[in-house]
């Protein structure tokens, strides 16, 4: 299903017109037409307007993938890691996170910038 399709349908379940989703984003029938057809809203503000018109979730929109939900036990650890000091959170994600994930200490920073 590609955007366009996405588009109609939501349409369609919102039980909406054409017409009636052009009046509401503010542009002319034929442009929202075109929309449905082939080429999507130009603009990032308008794809926002015109996902919270038809009730869809942007992230679905453009990748027609839902967004998966985050769970109880991932809330519980950002509860838990918000809870800790800067430092303590440092140190978690020293020893939990691979490599790339890791921010760059300061002094390894400083190292960096002496070799160059």
């Amino acid at each position: 299903m590609t955007k366009n399709d996405r588009l109609r349908a939501a349409r369609i379940r919102q039980g909406l017109t054409q017409k009636e989703v052009a009046e509401r984003v503010s542009v002319s029938v034929h442009t929202y037409r075109k929309w449905e057809l082939s080429t999507g809203p130009q603009s990032f503000d308008v794809a926002v307007k015109l996902c919270k018109i038809l009730e869809i979730d942007f992230y679905y929109y453009i990748t027609g993938k839902p967004m998966t939900a985050v769970t109880e036990d991932e809330l519980k650890l950002l509860a838990w890691f918000r809870k800790l000091s800067t430092q303590q959170q440092q140190g978690f994600i020293q020893y939990i996170a691979p490599s790339s994930y890791r921010t760059v200490d300061a002094k390894d920073k400083h190292a960096r910038m002496k070799k160059t």
